[in-house]
């Protein structure tokens, strides 16, 4: 193929650049993502034509090149986004699947409008142009979640398997041999050419169906979750307001009894019996925040009632951007694990439960902190329940970690001197 007819140098850099591009724009980009995709760009053609200057123009040095661009497509992807390696080498798997996928169309026109496989950048250019926006919307829109891929490292490398060794070695060895023998390949070259495509195509569409099955059962397990916890939400909002009614009950029997009470002595503990009862409302929380205080007050309702010790120091008011589902969805979870891990604690002085939201530059921090016994297993970074009923439990760190990822956050971890703390990072704008 007179080594692509330098095609590859003229135009399948460009056409892979703006593929890996496709695929980044839904990604959470880095800092200064336009210089970076900029550089990555160039990098992409500076070093691709350095190694075609290298390495001889023979059709068996070929996928030397093919597999350069490829890696540095790797390198693009964990440039410009906050990817794993596993992510990177999937995106960078599916730009070359939609590259490709545009060459063999452009290819397979060519051969049947002219003849021969000869065609023009140019013309390549145009039809990945065309091509781009499809792609786009059927398949890079849709794969990422949360703004990643959040494929497996098997997932990975058996999609870069199928599309660069059955692809691009079929796709490229019917070239070859349609040109070795004009008059009795075409047929041939036609079929390896459009199971090329086809692989690329089913690559593709099998991950963004995929993506959408995983996000219906997750679906239909969130509203399960959700039934389950408004169960439990009612069972505690009835449990809170039997707290209040035995509260007022005591209180006012104590302040009847208080009417004929002469001793000093006996007064006071009456005095201070009645102190005690009333500092439930003490529980009442003001942040600033309504929907905060509603949460973090049935909290410490919960706190009284469990014996557990009670701190908060929030400003509400700096939350106010956040949607009142993701804060429920935040301190909810994380209220619930930090009393259900002091609840049974042996020692009272341990039974606190801490809960502070302060504003930096540019950033809010939301920190629940909370003493525990029990070792803590950990798997990708969270805590793993150690209930044995997962189908319901164990979903609350990742939800945490989801909700802060839609704003741009971050959640981190730490349990040193068996004090467990949750450190939530949400950017301001």
């Amino acid at each position: 193929m007179a080594f692509l007819r330098s095609v590859f140098s003229n135009a399948f850099i460009p056409e892979y650049s703006m593929a890996c591009l496709l695929f980044l724009l839904p990604l959470n980009h880095r800092s200064r993502f336009p210089l970076r995709v900029a550089a990555s760009f160039a990098a992409q053609y500076i070093l691709c034509n350095a190694v075609l200057i290298l390495i001889p123009r023979t059709n068996k040095f070929l996928p030397i090149v093919f597999l350069f661009s490829f890696l540095i497509g790797v390198g693009m992807f964990l440039f410009c986004a906050e990817l794993s390696i596993n992510d990177a080498l999937f995106g960078a798997t599916c730009s070359f699947a939609v590259q490709h996928m545009s060459y063999v169309v452009f290819s397979v026109l060519a051969v049947l409008c002219s003849g021969g496989t000869e065609g023009n950048p140019v013309g390549e250019l145009l039809m990945f142009l065309c091509v781009a926006p499809f792609s786009y919307r059927l398949f890079a829109k849709k794969m990422p979640v949360s703004g990643r891929f959040q494929v497996s490292w098997g997932e990975a490398v058996r999609s870069a398997i199928i599309v660069l060794f059955f692809a691009y070695f079929l796709s490229m060895e019917a070239g070859n041999h349609f040109e070795l023998d004009t008059a009795g390949n075409l047929g041939l070259y036609l079929i390896c050419r459009t199971y090329a495509c086809l692989c690329c195509f089913f690559v593709l569409w099998a991950q963004t169906s995929m993506k959408e099955a995983v996000a219906a059962r997750a679906q239909l397990r969130t509203q399960e979750l959700l039934a389950q916890k408004q169960r439990e939400q009612y069972e505690l909002s009835r449990d809170n307001i039997d707290l209040i009614n035995r509260k007022c009950h005591d209180l006012k029997h104590q302040v009847a009894a208080l009417r004929g009470v002469q001793n000093e002595d006996q007064r006071d503990r009456y005095l201070g019996e009645i102190e005690r009862s009333v500092m439930i409302y003490d529980s009442v929380v003001k942040t600033g925040n309504e929907v905060l205080d509603t949460i973090l007050t049935e909290r410490s309702l919960s706190c009284e009632k469990e014996g557990i010790s009670w701190t908060c120091m929030a400003d509400g008011e700096k939350l106010g951007f956040m949607d009142p589902v993701d804060l429920y969805t935040i301190f909810g979870n994380a209220l619930d694990n930090a009393i259900e891990c002091v609840r049974d604690l042996k020692d009272t002085e341990k039974r606190v439960v801490s809960v502070n939201v302060f504003s930096k530059p540019s950033m809010v921090v939301l920190q629940v902190e909370n003493y525990y016994e029990q070792a803590i297993k950990f798997s990708g970074g969270l805590p793993i329940t150690s209930k044995e009923d997962t189908d319901y439990h164990g979903f609350g760190m990742r939800s945490i970690r989801s909700t802060a990822e839609k704003y741009g956050g971050s959640v981190s971890i730490d349990t040193e001197n068996h004090i467990f703390l949750l450190c939530v990072v949400i950017p301001v704008s």
